[in-house]
């Protein structure tokens, strides 16, 4: 597992790697079309989850996520053992990946609401990707459903995750 010293990382993606986007948006597509959702998707949904789980260090039972996070381990093993410099390429295949499915997936494929969760998701992954490396190029998503989430599906802002204000 990688180790990091960002406690704030760890709750954040602890609370969100595993739900969103890929389980979420997994259901959703099968919901919506009455079909699984297609091999690129899956294989991508698949991968960012098994990039947040390495990243948090957050154990699952789902066998297809732990198969990924061992494949992922060993990965990570076979290249540069520095922490820093794999929590940044960890944070950028994450970032990566999320973007390409942002312009991939279309309100009108799984609906309104689950497109809303699924860039609301994605935003953590890029703030996230942000606090481990300030200087990452990260734009994040306007969300035009955001207003319609449920409060549990929405991410504090910036600021909660880069620890508590300085004393007064």
């Amino acid at each position: 597992m990688v180790e990091h010293d960002h406690p704030a990382v760890l709750r954040r993606l602890q609370l969100m790697s595993l739900q969103q986007p890929w389980m979420i948006l997994k259901n959703c597509w099968s919901a919506f079309w009455r079909r699984p959702p297609p091999v690129w998707l899956e294989r991508m949904l698949l991968e960012t989850a098994a990039l947040k789980a390495v990243l948090a260090g957050v154990e699952t039972e789902n066998t297809e996520l732990k198969a990924e996070v061992a494949r992922l381990n060993a990965r990570l093993k076979e290249g540069d053992n520095q922490s820093k410099t794999r929590l940044k390429w960890l944070a950028e295949r994450v970032a990566t990946l999320e973007n390409d499915l942002s312009l991939r997936i279309r309100p009108h494929e799984v609906g309104g609401m689950m497109h809303a969760r699924l860039l609301e998701g994605i935003n953590v992954g890029r703030r996230v990707a942000r606090l481990i490396d300030p200087n990452f190029p990260v734009q994040f998503i306007n969300c035009p459903n955001r207003a319609a989430l449920h409060k549990d599906d929405l991410v504090e802002e910036p600021r909660d995750i880069q620890g508590p204000p300085p004393p007064p």
